[in-house]
């Protein structure tokens, strides 16, 4: 595929235990085939650029011979990859497929799998953020096509199969033009024909969203159904393990960052804007230590167990990721003095569908545009330049009602939120040639953090 192309499109299938399937007769969009599989008609009849095939680790039961030997959790996916490819090659001559294995739970005959349900999103949000963003890094167009088959899917894990998809396509439609479309087969179980129609469940365009939490919980914490000394053990790691590699404002910086892009504020957007590849060292070295704590027991079954469960707060590390890989895609980085061309970059690009913010945006650039003449080549507070106006008769708009300029005033948490970060006494400007620059006052960074992290919503 090349880089000029208009539309990518992508599909990926989320799989239970392909070895027990038999084959029948698909029919989807006018063609039909007989298959053991969904996969390969939609492959066919929607030719996609790539396409991506998603299990649990707990096919490892079916995976499982008599030359394994099993030393640690990396050997359990080497196996099932392995394995998946080869059933892809053998069955639909496809070489072609990624594999993404995420974390499962149940007792098998041979295996028993134990921890937190939700791992298997948490773990599974991250592969579809560092696949994606790898992907489209390539790529020039913003138009993508995804196409979900959710046909083989077993309960749980076609529920957090779609929920990570959407939180990943949300964001990346922040700037991407996305469409999803939903496919599932009829049920074979029950059925009285020899053909099962391929449907679609869902057909839509996804509209940009990033929902921010807050937690007072670390990334990945103690499983909680450890007994009392496992849990002594692994929170004495985890308390290391942070205290080593993370700074103590870790979590807040993340919030505001987040934050600030989900409320449409860009002038702190670049403010708080983090590092690409920290983020992912970081995501990384979390994800690391997680599978460096499951235990492989051999009993009468082998048992896989995580020590760790994944939290809110690893998710709000892979949101930063995606959209620091979003801005990174237009050379954005972090900055305190920022032009207000990048101003107008941001609100172009990434809140072009967002009427209202965009609104707001552009009105408080065009009001600092309208008193160029007036702005310095040293930084004046933005309430100081507009109280020299006024005294010197000259129209403008004013977005808040003091007419003071002192330490002691503070931020309007109103005219903070309704004038996107804007707030005249928060504000510094200054003119170097034709471009003016923006930087947040020094004295007023606290009080804007505690807007910003007092708006999002904590959970537990």
């Amino acid at each position: 595929m090349n880089k000029t192309e208009k539309i990518i499109k992508i599909l990926l299938s989320v799989w239970g235990n392909f070895k027990n399937w038999k084959p029948i007769k698909y029919s989807y969009n006018s063609f039909s085939k007989i298959s053991i599989s969904s996969f390969p008609i939609i492959k066919e009849v929607e030719n996609p650029n790539y396409s991506v095939i998603i299990i649990s680790d707990t096919l490892l039961n079916q995976a499982l011979n008599n030359n394994n030997n099993i030393q640690n959790y990396k050997m359990i996916k080497d196996l099932l990859k392995d394995d998946t490819k080869n059933f892809c090659n053998k069955e639909f001559s496809f070489i072609d497929n990624e594999v993404i294995i995420s974390y499962g739970f149940g007792e098998f005959d041979k295996t028993k799998f134990t921890g937190n349900a939700m791992d298997f999103y948490y773990n599974l949000f991250k592969e579809l953020a560092f696949y994606f963003t790898d992907l489209l890094s390539k790529l020039d167009n913003n138009q993508i096509e995804v196409i979900f088959d959710a046909t083989h899917g077993l309960n749980y894990n076609i529920i957090l199969t779609y929920k990570a998809l959407i939180d990943v396509l949300e964001i990346l439609a922040y700037f991407y033009n996305i469409k999803l479309k939903v496919l599932n087969s009829d049920p074979l179980i029950g059925s009285n024909t020899n053909i099962l129609n391929i449907n679609i469940i869902q057909e839509t365009k996804v509209l940009p969203k990033l929902n921010v939490f807050k937690s007072d919980k670390r990334p990945i914490e103690p499983y909680f159904n450890l007994n009392k000394d496992e849990k002594k053990e692994v929170g004495f790691f985890l308390n290391q393990l942070f205290k080593d590699n993370f700074s103590s404002d870790y979590k807040e910086k993340i919030y505001l960052f987040l934050g600030s892009f989900s409320y449409a504020l860009p002038t702190l957007v670049f403010t708080y804007l983090m590092d690409l590849s920290d983020l992912k060292k970081y995501i990384q070295l979390i994800s690391d230590k997680f599978e460096e704590n499951i235990k492989i027991n051999f009993l009468n079954k082998i048992e896989i167990k995580r020590t760790l469960e994944y939290r809110e707060n690893f998710a709000n590390f892979i949101k930063a990721f995606i959209v620091s890989s979003i801005l990174n895609k237009f050379n954005l980085k972090q900055l305190h003095d920022i032009p207000l061309s990048k101003i107008k970059k941001i609100s172009d690009i990434f809140f072009k569908n967002f009427p209202i913010e965009k609104n707001r945006i552009d009105k408080e650039i065009k009001d600092i545009e309208e008193i160029s003449n007036h702005i310095e080549y040293d930084y004046k507070v933005y309430s100081v330049i507009k109280n020299k106006l006024r005294n010197q008769n000259v129209n403008f708009n004013l977005n808040v009602n003091s007419d003071k300029n002192d330490n002691s005033t503070k931020v309007d948490k109103r005219n903070f939120f309704a004038h996107s970060g804007f707030e005249y006494n928060s504000i510094e400007l200054k003119k170097l040639g034709n471009e003016i620059y923006i930087k947040v006052k020094d004295n007023k960074i606290n009080e804007i953090n505690e807007l910003i992290l007092n708006s999002l919503a904590l959970i537990k």
